[in-house]
Formats: structure tokens, C-alpha cells, sequence
């Protein structure tokens, strides 16, 4: 059972996703991918849809070899020489530069550290689409939003369902005899499984159309077009007040820019007004939800103020060398597994509720 709302698990998500950009240290970004990977596998879904953190870690690194070998075959800075290749010179169309020459430990310990971070970035968003449902996530959307809500519908669905479709094309190509050998063998999963998970994506947004979503309340065109109209004047205002301010001209411009604000706030309010919707069960925010965005909230200003600090910061030039351990950093990574033990203390608290409700309910 999943003992966070989105709105919780949305706040932990940005902070990890803030810790692995903002602090360039590749223990940090191993230690964050640990935790990461931890709270994966205690809060995932059931299923395929649960294993989308590891196909987005696997895009990841691959993407980080790419950049390895790229840069070291094109770059040669730094003295640390490992080995050196053939140069071949390429044409002119395609640049003139050459490949090959000396690949050093600076390039590619430079690269397999952003490469990693980007790996990282990319589980961050991994991890939330294997805990969090779609449709938990389309709630939070705005009701004037409601046709990002069908892109966004479509976005989170992608990959686990790029995963469920592979698991059916997959078994079901195994029944009829067929075995992934070599490349080519692969064209009868690669071709069924794109053509098969765009179909369902696109059937998720239809059927959120058939269902009412987004419907506009009825007679309410001439508002919905009278607060697009006013939408467009406040961030006309907005401009004009941004303007002024970069022109010398502060306080008029803090003024044009707040009614802009302001004009947009009462238009925007005034679209949610033209969409009709309706819950069946919203989500309750509870204290152990409100504990995790307050840890979230925490981790985010920590990582944001130790980024300016030299500590945050590795670089493997002039020479190449391993990364030092600084316990802060290390500890700021850690404290992204956070969840576990207040998904635990969630779990006992309630134990304890229910052992104390069963001697009134055996009296009455």
C-alpha cells in the first residue's frame, strides 16, 4: 500500500531530482541512485509498471557511455594519457575534426560524471511513474489545464506502458516459437511494441475524452473567452511591467506587473470555473504527508545552499583524481531514503491505533 499522496511523493521527486543537479560529485550521485533504487523496490507497483525506474536507469547509462566514448575519441585534454588509437581524419561535410589520438583519465572521468548525473536525473522521474498512478497525478492539475492533462496522461503512460506491451509481445512471440538471437531477430519485438504502446497512449487520452474529462460547463463559451481575453492583458501587463523596471523605472513597473498578476490570477480562476469536474475519493493530506515535503522542502535547501561551496563541486582537472568523501554531501544524498522509515513508523502507529480500537468494539 502506497502510504504517501502525490502531492508528498511529487515534493520528495524534486528533491532528488535537486540533489543529483546541483551538487557535481559523483559519490554523491552514486549514493543518490542507491537510495533512489531502495525506495524503488520497497514502493513500486506490482507488475511491469513498477519496474520503470530501472528501463529509465538503463537509458541513462547507456547515454552515459555514449558520452564516454564520444568525448574521448574527440577530446584529448589533460596529461593522465590511458591509451592512445589511430586517428582518422573525417571529411570536411562532416566537420574536419579527427577521431582517435590519445584518450585521457580527465575526459573520461569528466563525462562518466555528467553522464551518471543525467542517468540519475532520469530515475528521479523513473522512480515517481513506478510509485505514483497516472490518474493520482492528473488531479493535481489545475482544471483550466485540462488539456495539458492529456498530454501529461499520455507522458507518464508512456513508459510503463513501453513496458507492460514489451512483457506481451515478448511471451506472446515466445509461444509461437520464436528466440531473440542477434540483432535483426529483434525487429519482431522493437516494431510490435512502439506501434502497440502508442496505441494504448492514445487510448488512454480518448478515453479520458469519452469520460467528461475536461468538459466545459454548459453556456460557458462566453466566459471561457472573455478570461482568455484577460489572461492575454495580464501578461501583457506583465511584460510592459518588466520592461519598465529594466528601463529604470522600478516602482512603475512592480505596479503594471502586479495588477498583471493579478488580472491573470482572477482569469485563470474564472476558466476553472467553465470546467466541470468531480471527485470520487480526493486524497487526504495526512501529518506523514506533510513530514515528507517538510524533509523534501529541507533536502532542497540544503542542496541549494552547499552548491555554492567548493565541496559540491568536482573537477578532474589539471590532473585526474578520486573524488573526496565529504560526510555532508554524502548524508544529503542519504537523507533521500527518508521514506522508508516514515513509511514505518506510519505503518506502527497504525498498529497501535488498531490494537487500542479492538477492546471497544468486543464491549459494544
Amino acid at each position: 500500500m502506497n502510504p504517501f499522496n502525490v502531492k508528498a511523493w511529487l515534493a520528495w521527486a524534486g528533491a532528488a531530482a535537486t540533489v543529483v543537479l546541483s551538487i557535481a560529485d559523483p559519490l554523491v550521485t552514486l549514493t543518490a541512485v542507491v537510495a533512489l533504487a531502495w525506495v524503488a523496490a520497497t514502493f513500486s507497483r506490482g507488475g511491469p509498471e513498477g519496474r520503470s525506474y530501472r528501463l529509465l536507469l538503463k537509458i541513462g547509462l547507456a547515454v552515459t557511455l555514449v558520452r564516454v566514448v564520444l568525448f574521448a575519441l574527440t577530446g584529448h585534454a589533460g596529461p593522465t594519457t590511458l591509451f592512445t588509437l589511430p586517428v582518422a581524419s573525417l571529411p570536411r561535410w562532416l566537420g574536419g575534426f579527427a577521431l582517435g589520438g590519445r584518450v585521457t583519465a580527465e575526459v573520461v572521468a569528466q563525462e562518466f560524471a555528467e553522464g551518471l548525473a543525467i542517468a540519475a536525473f532520469l530515475m528521479c522521474f523513473g522512480v515517481f511513474v513506478s510509485v505514483v498512478e497516472t490518474y493520482r497525478v492528473l488531479r493535481l492539475l489545475p482544471r483550466f489545464l485540462f488539456e495539458a492533462g492529456l498530454v501529461v496522461g499520455i507522458a507518464l503512460s508512456f513508459v510503463p506502458t513501453l513496458l507492460r506491451t514489451a512483457s506481451d509481445v515478448r511471451d506472446a512471440q515466445r509461444l509461437r516459437g520464436h528466440r531473440f538471437r542477434g540483432l535483426r531477430s529483434w525487429h519482431a519485438l522493437i516494431t510490435p511494441v512502439l506501434a502497440g504502446t502508442l496505441e494504448r497512449s492514445l487510448s488512454l487520452a480518448e478515453s479520458m475524452e469519452s469520460r467528461g474529462y475536461g468538459r466545459t460547463v454548459p453556456g460557458a463559451h462566453a466566459r471561457e473567452h472573455r478570461a482568455r481575453v484577460f489572461v492575454l492583458g495580464g501578461l501583457t501587463m506583465l511584460a510592459i511591467g518588466g520592461g519598465s523596471a529594466l528601463g529604470g523605472y522600478a516602482g512603475a513597473g512592480l505596479a503594471v506587473s502586479s495588477v498583471g498578476i493579478a488580472t491573470i490570477a482572477v482569469a485563470l480562476r474564472g476558466l476553472s470555473r467553465t470546467v466541470a469536474r468531480t471527485r470520487m475519493r480526493p486524497e487526504r493530506t495526512t501529518a506523514w504527508d506533510r513530514a515528507l515535503v517538510g524533509i523534501s522542502a529541507a533536502i532542497v535547501i540544503a542542496a541549494l545552499v552547499l552548491r555554492r561551496t567548493a565541496a559540491a563541486h568536482w573537477y578532474p582537472y589539471p590532473v585526474v583524481s578520486v573524488p573526496a568523501l565529504h560526510p555532508g554531501l554524502i548524508a544529503l544524498a542519504a537523507a533521500l531514503i527518508l521514506p522508508l522509515p516514515l513509511a514505518s513508523f506510519r505503518r506502527r502507529a497504525l498498529q497501535r491505533a488498531s490494537v487500542k480500537a479492538e477492546p471497544l468494539a468486543v464491549t459494544r
